[in-house]
């Protein structure tokens, strides 16, 4: 079967950790926002926010895997045609030598096994490149399909073009992992800034019993903790967005 990458499914053991993960946290947010495990029933339809939540990091992690192994594919498939192989004949080398990197551990290597057999059955391989382009949401695939096919139609220098196309990839991609580097150290102090209002409230709790005891169980302090709480969680999804920065 061939695989959207667009879309991300959890596994059925990926779900039950996700699903028993965050209801432990929205149990320990309760307690020490409410002081009460009643406000868990209110708080769980926000459960089905942070697994969809995972499923689109996690989805976003598989494309960014399949976009590096491209890289790797298509600085192959250029060597191969600068040897002389047509574009549809450098496939198979390219498969051999993807599957000698990877033994069988990558998703490109799949893919290669599809484009590959699909040439045997004499499939136009601009069909079977936009095919995978469209599959893998991948703007750098979507964009090597549409010039190989432009390329096809106009007669052009396919070695030329593809050469480019995997230096262009290879640039974007190097730019990445500097911005990258660079948002590690700040997206660790967003992480640890987010915890820090729940480790605030844990240490008052702890350190003085009482201190808190004003907050709980009548409708200002409530009041008081939901706006906190409300607060709180706009700040962590808003640095989440902060640092979450597209090349």
């Amino acid at each position: 079967m061939k695989r959207n990458y667009s879309i991300y499914k959890l596994s059925k053991l990926e779900l039950a950790a996700a699903v028993s993960g965050y209801a432990m946290i929205i149990g320990a947010v309760s307690i020490l926002f409410y002081n009460s495990l009643i406000p868990c029933i209110m708080l769980m339809p926000a459960e089905l926010f942070l697994i969809k939540e995972t499923e689109r990091k996690k989805g976003k992690e598989c494309r960014k895997k399949l976009q590096a192994e491209f890289k790797d594919m298509i600085e192959s498939l250029a060597a191969n045609m600068s040897a002389g192989y047509s574009l549809e004949k450098a496939f198979a080398p390219v498969y051999e030598e993807i599957h000698n990197l990877y033994r069988g551990k990558s998703d490109i290597e799949k893919e290669l096994d599809f484009i590959r057999k699909g040439i045997a059955l004499n499939t136009d391989i601009e069909i079977l490149l936009k095919d995978f382009g469209m599959r893998s949401g991948v703007a750098d695939i979507k964009e090597f399909a549409e010039v190989v096919s432009v390329a096809k139609k106009s007669g052009g220098n396919l070695v030329k073009i593809i050469r480019r196309t995997a230096d262009n990839i290879k640039k974007r991609q190097e730019v990445e992992n500097e911005i990258n580097t660079v948002l590690a150290a700040k997206k660790m102090e967003q992480r640890i800034m987010s915890c820090m209002p729940c480790a605030i409230v844990l240490y008052m709790r702890i350190a003085n019993r009482g201190y808190m005891n004003s907050v709980y169980g009548n409708a200002a302090g409530i009041i008081v903790m939901t706006i906190c709480f409300i607060v709180m969680a706009a700040a962590i999804i808003w640095g989440r967005r902060i640092v979450d920065i597209e090349v």
